[in-house]
């Protein structure tokens, strides 16, 4: 099994210094935190806040202003938010928009629900990029008499498409 720490560190100490763009989506501010300090010293990022499946908006908007929050510790990375889409998840994300500002960007989708992961999967292919799907697995311990075991939450799936 390829441990994927060792391939990402091989990866970013073949960037020799330079720093490209990378356009990373996000649908809440705490779970960027971790990843934006990590990637804010390798890349120029920028931020895509977009969810069509957070409802209702007064929940989007909410989450929108959390990452604003978190985002006043990274000044350097450039937010882009196009508002509540509502049950919109044929279009996860605007990859055209995204493209016409970076040609050359890596583009990152979050999906916590089927329909987005097909749907994002079928954007980056139609702009000609190899998705590349991603599963990431969380769980919580719940206490079971003296132990403590793993209860699975819904797993989450990152969408890439690299543009060569």
């Amino acid at each position: 099994m390829e441990n994927y720490q060792r391939k990402l560190d091989r990866e970013l100490e073949a960037l020799g210094g330079r720093r490209p763009g990378l356009l990373l989506h996000s649908c809440c501010g705490p779970c960027s935190t971790y990843v934006l300090e990590y990637l804010t010293r390798h890349f120029s990022l920028g931020l895509l806040y977009f969810d069509p499946n957070i409802q209702p908006e007064a929940e989007y908007e909410l989450r929108l202003e959390n990452q604003r929050r978190v985002l006043e510790e990274f000044p350097d990375v450039k937010l882009h938010e196009y508002g509540w889409q509502g049950e919109r998840v044929e279009k996860p994300a605007d990859v055209d928009a995204a493209l016409a500002r970076s040609p050359s960007a890596r583009i990152c989708i979050s999906a916590i629900a089927l329909e987005t992961l097909s749907a994002a999967a079928a954007a980056l292919t139609a702009h000609g990029l190899a998705a590349q799907v991603t599963q990431i697995a969380v769980s919580r311990t719940r206490p079971a008499g003296g132990l403590h075991l793993l209860m699975a939450n819904n797993p989450v799936f990152l969408v890439t498409g690299n543009c060569e």
